[in-house]
Order: C-alpha cells, then structure tokens, then sequence
C-alpha cells in the first residue's frame, strides 16, 4: 500500500476492529491475543495489530505492518485461534465473510 493510499485507510481499519495492540500495549493484552502477536513474530515500534474476537474465540485480525521506506504499508487480515483444530476452514471462511460484510 502506497503512502497516499495509508493516510484514508487507517481510520477504516481502525474502526473495523473492537481493539488496536501496538508495540507498547500488546504485552498487557490477553493470552490469546499475545500468541497471535508471536505468531507475527512480535509487534514492532511502528506496528499496530488490531483485533475483533467473536463468543466461539475466533479473532479476526489486522496486522499494519510499515515498511522500513516509511512510504509503504503491509495490510494482512485473518482469522485466528489458538486451538487450529477448533475451527475448520469453512467454519474460519464463514466468520471472515460475516465480518467483512460479504
């Protein structure tokens, strides 16, 4: 994502998610929403992971991600939870469509 495009689409993102983490926050975050940060391999300074999480324990996420350049931007949105097991992939595709409005 370009520079002029990160400006407009934040705020988007933001309001799309109950909770945004950065790198000073996310380690007083719950278990889960940690262990999706490590599987992110940490939140870095810069960095914002926000989360939605649904009554089964399902978080759906956001990872903005700049890039060093400071002009471009990563966007990777998922599903996640801890137990893999416990939500199939159509069961993961479900609640990613109901959430995006799909």
């Amino acid at each position: 994502m370009k520079e002029e495009d990160m400006e407009s689409l934040r705020p988007t993102v933001s309001h799309a998610y109950d909770q945004q983490w950065d790198s000073a926050t996310v380690n007083s975050a719950s278990d889960i929403i940690r262990s999706l940060a490590s599987s992110l391999a940490g939140v870095s300074p810069g960095q914002l992971l926000f989360t939605s999480q649904n009554e089964e324990g399902l978080i759906l996420f956001a990872a903005w991600w700049p890039w060093d350049n400071g002009s471009t931007v990563s966007l990777r949105i998922g599903p996640f939870s801890v137990d893999e097991d416990a939500f199939d992939r159509d069961k993961k595709k479900e609640y990613l469509t109901a959430w995006c409005n799909f």
